[in-house]
Protein backbone atom coordinates (compact mmCIF):
# COMPACT_ATOMS: atom_id res chain seq x y z
CA UNK A 1 0.00 0.00 0.00
CA UNK A 2 3.01 2.31 0.16
CA UNK A 3 2.45 3.23 -3.49
CA UNK A 4 -0.76 5.00 -2.42
CA UNK A 5 1.05 7.29 -0.01
CA UNK A 6 2.26 9.81 -2.60
CA UNK A 7 -0.86 9.98 -4.78
CA UNK A 8 -2.11 13.40 -5.81
CA UNK A 9 -4.76 12.44 -8.35
CA UNK A 10 -7.21 9.80 -9.56
CA UNK A 11 -7.98 9.61 -13.29
CA UNK A 12 -11.34 8.13 -14.32
CA UNK A 13 -12.65 7.61 -17.87
CA UNK A 14 -15.65 9.87 -18.55
CA UNK A 15 -17.80 7.01 -19.87
CA UNK A 16 -17.25 4.99 -16.69
CA UNK A 17 -17.87 7.99 -14.44
CA UNK A 18 -21.02 8.96 -16.36
CA UNK A 19 -22.37 5.41 -15.94
CA UNK A 20 -21.81 5.71 -12.19
CA UNK A 21 -23.53 9.12 -12.08
CA UNK A 22 -26.49 7.71 -14.02
CA UNK A 23 -26.85 4.96 -11.44
CA UNK A 24 -26.70 7.56 -8.66
CA UNK A 25 -29.42 9.64 -10.37
CA UNK A 26 -31.69 6.60 -10.68
CA UNK A 27 -31.20 5.31 -7.14
CA UNK A 28 -32.99 6.08 -3.89
CA UNK A 29 -30.14 4.49 -1.90
CA UNK A 30 -26.41 5.09 -1.70
CA UNK A 31 -24.54 3.62 -4.66
CA UNK A 32 -21.10 2.08 -4.19
CA UNK A 33 -18.44 0.44 -6.26
CA UNK A 34 -14.78 -0.29 -6.77
CA UNK A 35 -12.26 1.52 -8.94
CA UNK A 36 -10.12 -0.92 -10.91
CA UNK A 37 -6.82 0.18 -12.42
CA UNK A 38 -3.21 0.85 -11.56
CA UNK A 39 -0.88 3.30 -9.81
CA UNK A 40 1.81 5.13 -11.74
CA UNK A 41 3.95 7.82 -10.16
CA UNK A 42 1.74 10.17 -8.17
CA UNK A 43 -1.45 9.21 -10.05
CA UNK A 44 -4.04 6.46 -9.78
CA UNK A 45 -5.53 5.44 -13.13
CA UNK A 46 -8.95 3.83 -13.17
CA UNK A 47 -9.84 1.63 -16.15
CA UNK A 48 -13.21 0.48 -14.87
CA UNK A 49 -15.78 1.14 -12.17
CA UNK A 50 -17.43 -2.02 -10.87
CA UNK A 51 -20.74 -1.04 -9.25
CA UNK A 52 -22.03 -3.33 -6.52
CA UNK A 53 -25.37 -3.70 -4.81
CA UNK A 54 -25.82 -1.78 -1.57
CA UNK A 55 -26.84 -4.61 0.77
CA UNK A 56 -27.95 -2.08 3.41
CA UNK A 57 -30.51 -0.70 0.94
CA UNK A 58 -30.12 2.67 2.68
CA UNK A 59 -30.02 6.26 1.41
CA UNK A 60 -27.51 7.09 4.19
CA UNK A 61 -25.10 4.13 4.27
CA UNK A 62 -23.65 1.58 1.91
CA UNK A 63 -22.02 -1.80 2.19
CA UNK A 64 -20.96 -3.93 -0.73
CA UNK A 65 -21.76 -7.64 -0.68
CA UNK A 66 -18.85 -9.92 0.24
CA UNK A 67 -19.53 -12.13 -2.79
CA UNK A 68 -19.26 -9.04 -5.03
CA UNK A 69 -15.88 -8.18 -3.47
CA UNK A 70 -14.66 -11.75 -3.89
CA UNK A 71 -15.83 -11.82 -7.50
CA UNK A 72 -14.05 -8.56 -8.33
CA UNK A 73 -10.83 -9.68 -6.63
CA UNK A 74 -10.83 -13.07 -8.37
CA UNK A 75 -11.49 -11.39 -11.73
CA UNK A 76 -8.50 -9.05 -11.59
CA UNK A 77 -5.80 -9.54 -14.21
CA UNK A 78 -2.13 -9.42 -13.30
CA UNK A 79 -1.68 -5.76 -14.21
CA UNK A 80 -4.72 -4.33 -12.44
CA UNK A 81 -5.81 -3.89 -8.86
CA UNK A 82 -8.50 -2.32 -6.73
CA UNK A 83 -7.25 1.24 -6.48
CA UNK A 84 -10.27 2.80 -4.86
CA UNK A 85 -13.81 2.91 -3.60
CA UNK A 86 -16.50 5.15 -5.05
CA UNK A 87 -19.83 5.88 -3.43
CA UNK A 88 -22.60 8.43 -3.18
CA UNK A 89 -24.33 10.01 -0.25
CA UNK A 90 -26.95 12.75 0.11
CA UNK A 91 -24.52 15.32 1.45
CA UNK A 92 -21.47 17.29 0.33
CA UNK A 93 -18.70 14.98 -0.94
CA UNK A 94 -16.68 14.81 2.27
CA UNK A 95 -16.00 11.61 4.23
CA UNK A 96 -18.54 10.81 6.92
CA UNK A 97 -17.50 9.41 10.30
CA UNK A 98 -18.27 5.92 9.01
CA UNK A 99 -16.31 6.61 5.79
CA UNK A 100 -13.28 7.69 7.85
CA UNK A 101 -13.42 4.44 9.81
CA UNK A 102 -13.39 2.35 6.65
CA UNK A 103 -10.79 4.57 4.97
CA UNK A 104 -8.38 3.59 7.77
CA UNK A 105 -9.16 -0.09 7.21
CA UNK A 106 -8.86 0.17 3.43
CA UNK A 107 -6.34 2.94 2.63
CA UNK A 108 -7.08 3.31 -1.08
CA UNK A 109 -8.50 6.28 -3.00
CA UNK A 110 -12.08 7.11 -2.04
CA UNK A 111 -14.25 9.12 -4.43
CA UNK A 112 -17.44 10.51 -2.91
CA UNK A 113 -20.33 11.86 -4.97
CA UNK A 114 -23.09 14.09 -3.55
CA UNK A 115 -26.25 12.38 -4.81
CA UNK A 116 -28.20 15.66 -4.71
CA UNK A 117 -25.83 17.83 -6.76
CA UNK A 118 -23.47 15.23 -8.34
CA UNK A 119 -20.48 17.19 -7.01
CA UNK A 120 -17.54 14.88 -6.27
CA UNK A 121 -14.19 14.84 -4.51
CA UNK A 122 -11.36 12.36 -4.11
CA UNK A 123 -9.77 11.40 -0.82
CA UNK A 124 -6.78 9.47 0.44
CA UNK A 125 -7.41 9.40 4.16
CA UNK A 126 -7.67 13.02 5.31
CA UNK A 127 -5.91 14.31 2.19
CA UNK A 128 -8.04 15.56 -0.69
CA UNK A 129 -6.73 14.50 -4.09
CA UNK A 130 -7.65 15.74 -7.55
CA UNK A 131 -10.28 13.79 -9.53
CA UNK A 132 -9.57 14.00 -13.27
CA UNK A 133 -12.39 12.90 -15.56
CA UNK A 134 -11.25 12.36 -19.17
Amino acid sequence: MSSFRNLNSIHIPKLQFDMFLNRVRESDVEVGGLLIGYIEGDGAYCNEIKIGRNILDSPYEFRLDDSFLASVISGLSGDEDIIGVIHSHPAPPYPSIVDRKYMKLWPVVWVIVDSRTLDYRGWLGDKEIKVVIH
